[in-house]
């Protein structure tokens, strides 16, 4: 409840004196690592989420690793971990929303359209892997089809500010408004 109430150092207080009982405790070691990250220690947070998922490799210790590791500008290692995570649960939806992300940013557009297809056949109403997959379309110029993704995504969430505004961006290149 600290941690998420932003009460960083006594959320830190406490799990550091659980891990000074228990200095395996795969959870604690988790939090820890969200705690450091809160307290702006990259480093050290990574530390913690790898030592977590040494601990225990599920799909959640792994993905907050690699999330991590991309946060610190590791891609390479973010990928691995992502890879990872989803090994052990390939639905795990923001491991494989994460991997999409991390693969697009690496301009390998073919792999992350690969990984929002797949997750979408795991969660169909997912905004984000609609307006994601939908925004890649419109960077290779498949404009239709990511106008079809982005009406299924405005449906699912009409107020979403970043559907409506690929939508409208995306409208436009098509010619269907001025």
């Amino acid at each position: 409840q600290h941690l998420y109430a932003d009460r960083v150092g006594e959320a830190e207080a406490l799990l550091r004196a659980v891990l000074a009982e228990i200095p395996d405790d795969a959870e604690a070691l988790h939090l820890l690592a969200v705690a450091r990250l809160k307290a702006g220690d990259i480093a050290d947070a990574i530390n913690h989420a790898q030592q977590a998922a040494d601990q225990v490799p599920s799909a959640p210790y792994l993905n907050t690793l690699g999330s991590l590791r991309l946060h610190d500008g590791d891609r390479a290692g973010a990928r691995a971990a992502f890879t990872d995570a989803l090994a052990r649960d390939a639905a795990f939806l923001e491991a494989r929303l994460n991997l999409a992300d991390a693969l697009w940013a690496d301009l390998d557009a073919v792999a992350a359209e690969h990984h929002y297809r797949l997750a979408l056949e795991t969660a169909p109403d997912s905004i984000d892997a609609l307006n994601n997959l939908a925004a890649l379309l419109m960077e290779t110029e498949r404009r239709p089809e990511a106008h079809d993704l982005l009406m299924r995504a405005a449906i699912v969430a009409p107020d979403a500010a970043g559907v409506l505004a690929n939508l409208a961006n995306n409208a436009e290149r098509l010619g269907h408004i001025d």
